[in-house]
């Protein structure tokens, strides 16, 4: 990774998620531009909803992210570093597509449904990001963290 895109993410971090970003400063110097990466993107997806006027092109954008992390990223330096880390670490790429699916419902302005669908999409989101950091901890392997990842995410979000 290059280190332009490093400093990119972690300013994007630093700027967005400022716990995360002090967090990502205490991991091993290794994988510490991945972890930069994958959270940059946590920022850049949750933040769409404010990026837009329009709720399709919200989800425009969630596609286009979509399509960046199989490699048609154009050379955006958040979208490059996260497809480096992503085919370094094995990262699961459904785990992705179902980030950016339950982040649709962000762009609109319906109430949560039920408590169940309020934990689904703190699973598909909060809960998908701390157990994919845990995969870069582990240096790609399945660290046995889902269950508490699962619980964790659904107590942050």
């Amino acid at each position: 990774m290059s280190m332009d895109a490093s400093a990119h993410c972690a300013a994007i971090v630093r700027a967005g998620n400022r716990d995360r970003y002090l967090a990502d400063l205490f991991a091993p110097e290794a994988v510490r531009p991945h972890l930069l990466a994958l959270h940059a993107f946590d920022v850049e997806v949750a933040t769409v909803r404010d990026k837009v006027k329009e709720p399709m092109l919200g989800e425009i954008r969630l596609e286009w992210w979509r399509q960046a992390l199989r490699g048609d990223h154009g050379g955006q330096p958040v979208a490059a570093a996260l497809a480096e880390t992503i085919a370094r670490f094995n990262l699961p790429i459904g785990a992705f597509d179902n980030l950016l699916q339950a982040r649709i419902f962000d762009l609109y302005d319906d109430p949560m449904p039920t408590v169940g669908d309020l934990e689904g999409y703190a699973g598909d989101t909060a809960s998908a990001i701390i157990q994919l950091t845990a995969i870069i901890l582990a240096g790609g392997k399945e660290p046995g963290s889902a269950e508490a990842a699962g619980l964790a995410g659904v107590a942050l979000a």
